[in-house]
């Protein structure tokens, strides 16, 4: 919980309902005594061909709901050099039983679906070393998710993580 501030967006929600705010004001139907004001937290997370902290090196980058100089901005932050790299995956429950039915990329038509829900969130992460190192022959067919990124074939050593994240609250 944070004290009301107009130049953040916020949220104030009770057990059952929650409502944006704007104006570092308690909205109607809210009370101090059953609610609680929070800030919105946005991200958005991308890869950069190119690193401002290591030139030519690619990097995840996170775009971020924040304030600058108190007016609200979107801050765009450089996370991790090295990221070469990023996919997403949900996991749907189509059939309201609880189970992930099928896996599905960003925008699929399925998530739509007000009786659909998604219960996880598969991602997966390729990293690649700063500079090249002599006698490394990447000549691994790399494929994140349902992409195929095809064969570097050339000297940087890579690594590619996977995780499957349980949604909180996605259950009902």
């Amino acid at each position: 919980p944070v004290a009301f501030d107009s130049t953040r967006l916020q949220i104030q929600s009770t057990r059952l309902q929650g409502r944006v705010i704007d104006d570092g004001a308690m909205p109607t139907g809210f009370t101090a005594a059953d609610s609680q004001t929070h800030n919105l937290l946005v991200n958005s997370y991308y890869v950069d061909s190119t690193s401002s902290l290591i030139p030519g090196v690619p990097t995840l980058r996170r775009k971020t709901l924040g304030v600058l100089a108190g007016v609200p901005a979107v801050l765009d932050l450089e996370v991790a050099p090295g990221v070469e790299n990023l996919q997403v995956q949900f996991g749907v429950d189509t059939n309201a039983d609880n189970s992930v039915d099928q896996y599905v990329n960003p925008g699929h038509a399925i998530l739509a679906n007000p009786a659909s829900a998604v219960l996880t969130a598969r991602v997966w992460i390729i990293v690649r070393s700063i500079s090249p190192e002599i006698g490394i022959v990447d000549n691994v067919d790399y494929e994140p998710g349902d992409r195929d990124l095809g064969v570097p074939d050339d000297e940087f050593r890579r690594v590619m993580l996977t995780k499957t994240i349980l949604l909180r609250n996605a259950r009902t």
